[in-house]
């Protein structure tokens, strides 16, 4: 099954779909992510990290939770990155048509996947359901490769030593999925196998609140629903 995260209606027609073949949802990982070098928008009209990273998963993640709650021991994981000590949220510039770039849209993606994590932990306690971020730590993947500007090749040979395969990174993600360690721990950060405590706006629940009535109201707007 496909699905286009960049498209909120597609996202509830995949959800629809879902549910329609299968009774209950164990593990859901949501791994989706873009770097856009110059702005560019989703088929909402939202910008595209935000739109896909951050948007995106709110949709699958809720048009799911049915199907996670049937699991008995279900776990979501949302994949992060130490990138959103820098992330900032302007809500009266949601789509960043001032003042963009790449680092700019990046950081505030990440700092969305964290406080999403954080106000979703809250939602699901004491329903079976887990959630947490996760950061693999630096992994050398195709989302810098193909890119208009062609840099992933040059960073990564730059930063060979220090980053991590594809492989290597999988298995922290994996280990926050299935190992029993993770069994019970929710609304947390883990950097590279461990908790680890978050800094400055990732903490701020009020902010966590707002950007999930934002979300809600953007998904509503574009005519679909949580």
């Amino acid at each position: 099954m496909l699905c286009d995260l960049g498209s909120i209606q597609d996202v509830q027609l995949f959800c629809d779909d879902f549910k329609k073949q299968f009774s209950r949802l164990d593990i859901l990982v949501n791994n989706a992510g873009v770097i856009p070098l110059r702005r560019k928008q989703t088929k909402d009209g939202l910008e595209l990290a935000f739109g896909v990273s951050h948007i995106g998963h709110f949709v699958l993640t809720n048009g799911l939770l049915g199907l996670l709650k049937h699991a008995p021991e279900a776990r979501v994981v949302v994949l992060g990155s130490v990138a959103y000590k820098a992330g900032k949220i302007d809500f009266e510039n949601i789509s960043l048509k001032k003042g963009y770039t790449v680092s700019a849209a990046y950081c505030r993606a990440k700092l969305c996947n964290l406080l999403f994590t954080r106000e979703l932990a809250k939602r699901l306690k004491g329903t079976g359901v887990t959630v947490n971020c996760v950061h693999p730590g630096a992994v050398a993947t195709n989302i810098l490769i193909k890119t208009d500007a062609g840099l992933g090749h040059a960073l990564i040979k730059l930063f060979h030593p220090i980053v991590k395969t594809a492989e290597e990174g999988a298995k922290n993600i994996v280990s926050v999925a299935t190992s029993t360690d993770f069994a019970y721990i929710s609304g947390e950060y883990i950097s590279d196998g461990q908790v680890t405590e978050v800094k400055g706006k990732a903490k701020d629940d009020v902010l966590a609140k707002k950007l999930w009535d934002v979300s809600a109201k953007i998904v509503s707007d574009s005519g679909c629903f949580i």
